[in-house]
């Protein structure tokens, strides 16, 4: 609100003329004259100060700028009509305030209303004359309209400047915009400043943008590079399900349903001679061995028949991607050489297959489920199929040795009892590894705390031997000779001949170099008399002569473990094939009874 005795407000007169501005004629056609308000939306959205002209002069005086009117507010010397918004009229004897008088006109004419000849305030009537007190100098203008804005003092102030008074209904002066992509300013109707940002925006950030002929050409290439890709990735998945489904289905019929074996890329038979290169890593000697060789290669995953010179004759292996892994411990050829009976302890399982047809003819136990009850097996050691057809198995785990039926799928006897694993033969057996037959018709079982069983044709105990040397005595079988051989499975490793009471008449034992042995878990007295061994984590199976103690022939490469020729990983089971297998010794053995 302006104060009383401010020097502006005795007698209305207008601000001295600075020369710039003429005096000020009422706009012929004012639309702000009726009764009817002008609507707020149609006064200029910038100050005052952007729409006056600068060659046109008020009667009384210029306009003053927006700097000299902010300067004159801040040292409290303006008090009157202000073009730029908020300000107070007084009344015709210099006290009170009458209502507040809206800024420049509506009509964008940019000129600000003068005072009339007595200093009063600009005409509002249609003659173009303003609004007058009365005779008395007392009364209110005619028209008056209201101040966009609150007045110096309101608690509802527009915008401020500086963080000073607050200005109700102006802007701060905005730099002219010029126009953009060939629009024109229409006479009388200028943009408002919205409108010059957005365009403004739209010049710094385009929207819209033409590519040229090499750009859409570069485009295209990259697109139908794309589709190109695209497509050859379909093909190449399409093919791989197509693959899959022709493996499923192999597999599905290759075996019914059961393991299915490998093509018979190599001969046919095991029996078959070895042509080719040989792959053994020691020849000296190949006629210590008396035939083909049968190993169970538990790392590789696969059966071998090798010749005496080193090449593969028979193999067998899981193929598929459905199928169960197959890890062979130890296998044996039957009496007549046409089945292979092959145990897998991490499976729980053991399995005979057709030596022609590389089938499965008949399993025990299920796969990858250990257990004690009917039909279960838990960690299988050896597995030997006798001449009258029954099958003898060291079970570790349930410590029992069972003899099994394959055609009624059934153990028709065990040796030991689940649960019980304490040393005290035949009744209770601790953790046996293996079980073969003798002679006379009884078993030898070997457990894994060191003792060795000797059982006769009726099931009784004739002998339990502890050896010297044989700290973990592995694979106890009889030589032809009627004495016994078994491996110490430890690291160095080693392996004893002795007698059926214990006496020891053999032992190989190196401590160091390229003959110690690492784990052996079997070994077999040839016709000749060396030894066949297979040296488990050497990766090797070996013959050593008895005489000299040198290994003389050798497949596979020390501790160089593989599954391709000539190579071997962790080898467990070896067995010669007929007529010379290991039970060939022993035509007329059966289980005891």
């Amino acid at each position: 609100m302006a104060d009383d005795d401010d020097d502006l407000t005795g007698g209305g007169e207008p601000p001295e003329d600075d020369g710039l501005t003429g005096g000020w004629e009422p706009p012929e056609d004012d639309e702000l004259t009726g009764a009817e308000e002008p609507p707020g939306d149609e006064l200029p959205p910038t100050g005052a100060h952007d729409v006056l002209s600068g060659d046109e002069e008020e009667e009384g005086g210029p306009i003053p700028s927006f700097e000299e009117y902010r300067r004159e507010r801040e040292e409290g010397r303006h008090g009157g009509w202000s073009p730029f918004g908020t300000g107070t009229q007084p009344d015709a004897d210099g006290e009170g305030e009458q209502e507040p008088v809206e800024g420049p006109p509506a009509d964008g004419s940019g000129e600000a209303p003068p005072a009339d000849q007595s200093g009063e305030g600009p005409p509002a009537d249609e003659s173009g004359e303003g609004p007058r007190a009365d005779e008395s100098g007392e009364g209110e203008a005619a028209d008056t309209l209201p101040v966009r804005g609150a007045p110096e003092g309101d608690e509802e102030g527009g915008d401020t400047l500086d963080g000073g008074e607050p200005l109700g209904g102006t802007e701060l002066p905005h730099e002219e915009l010029p126009p953009t992509h060939g629009e024109e300013e229409q006479a009388g109707e200028p943009p408002s400043v919205e409108e010059r940002l957005a365009q403004q925006a739209a010049d710094v950030y385009p929207t819209g943008y033409e590519h040229t002929p090499e750009e859409i050409q570069a485009r295209r290439i990259a697109a139908h590079r794309r589709h190109r890709r695209n497509g050859r990735i379909r093909l190449l998945i399409l093919l791989a399900v197509i693959a899959l489904v022709v493996l499923f289905i192999v597999d599905q019929t290759g075996g019914g349903g059961k393991k299915p074996s490998t093509s018979a890329k190599h001969p046919s038979t095991p029996t078959a001679v070895g042509t080719g290169k040989g792959h053994l890593s020691v020849a000296i000697d190949t006629s210590v061995l008396p035939g083909n060789l049968l190993i169970a290669d538990w790392g590789s995953r696969q059966l071998l028949v090798v010749s005496p010179t080193g090449q593969t004759v028979w193999s067998y292996a899981v193929n598929g991607l459905y199928q169960n892994q197959f890890n062979p411990d130890y296998a044996f050829f039957d009496a007549t050489g046409d089945q292979i009976v092959v145990s897998e302890e991490s499976h729980a399982q053991i399995e005979r297959i057709g030596v022609a047809k590389r089938n499965i003819t008949y399993t025990y136990g299920h796969y990858n489920r250990h257990g004690s009850k009917g039909g279960y097996l838990h960690d299988p050691g050896t597995a030997i199929e006798l001449s009258d057809g029954s099958i003898v198995v060291a079970d570790i785990r349930n410590c029992r040795v069972s003899v099994l039926h394959p055609l009624q799928h059934t153990a028709v006897h065990n040796f030991g009892h689940v649960g019980h694993c304490v040393h005290g033969p035949p009744r209770h057996l601790d953790n046996p590894v293996s079980a073969f037959p003798l002679a006379n018709g009884g078993l030898v079982i070997t457990e894994l705390n060191g003792d060795i069983d000797l059982l006769d044709s009726a099931g009784k105990l004739t002998a339990s031997l502890t050896v010297p040397g044989l700290t973990k005595p592995y694979g106890t079988n009889e030589t032809a000779s009627g004495d016994l051989v078994a491996v110490d499975h430890t690291h160095p490793g080693g392996v004893e001949i002795f007698t059926k009471h214990g006496k020891v008449i053999w032992r190989y034992a190196p401590k160091r170099g390229k003959r110690e042995l690492f784990d052996p878990s079997m070994a077999i007295v040839l016709p000749d008399g060396d030894v066949l061994v297979s040296d488990d984590y050497d990766d090797r199976v070996i013959v050593i002569d008895r005489a000299s103690g040198k290994i003389v022939w050798q497949y596979g490469h020390l501790h160089h473990r593989g599954g391709r020729a000539g190579y071997l990983y962790l080898p467990v089971g070896i067995d010669l094939v007929h007529p010379h297998s290991l039970l060939d010794s022993f035509p007329n053995a059966t289980p005891p009874s």
